[in-house]
């Protein structure tokens, strides 16, 4: 892995979802290297914690070097919920 970033999922110039991210990956190395722009190459991934759409991997122009590109959609949490403690009354003195 050469390098990733991750940044706002969602459409340029609309409102961005706040629960997306968008994560790019480089790779390199190993045997990526003997493989050419028309070779498949398939990306398996997985998510624990929500889901995975619009994956795709290409060769960078003009080097060795491969892209991975997806979407990942967190899994909303559900809101916590706290037992209801008694409330606590001062005695007056």
């Amino acid at each position: 892995m050469i390098a990733t970033r991750v940044g706002r999922g969602g459409i340029p110039g609309q409102p961005r979802p706040k629960d997306k991210k968008k994560i790019v990956i480089d790779f390199a190395g190993g045997p990526l290297e003997d493989l050419q722009k028309g070779d498949p190459v398939q990306l398996i991934v997985d998510a624990a914690r929500g889901t995975i759409d619009g994956d795709y991997v290409l060769q960078v122009v003009g080097t060795r070097h491969w892209r991975a590109l997806l979407r990942h959609r967190r899994r909303r949490r559900r809101p916590r919920r706290y037992p209801r403690l008694p409330a606590l009354r001062r005695q007056a003195r």
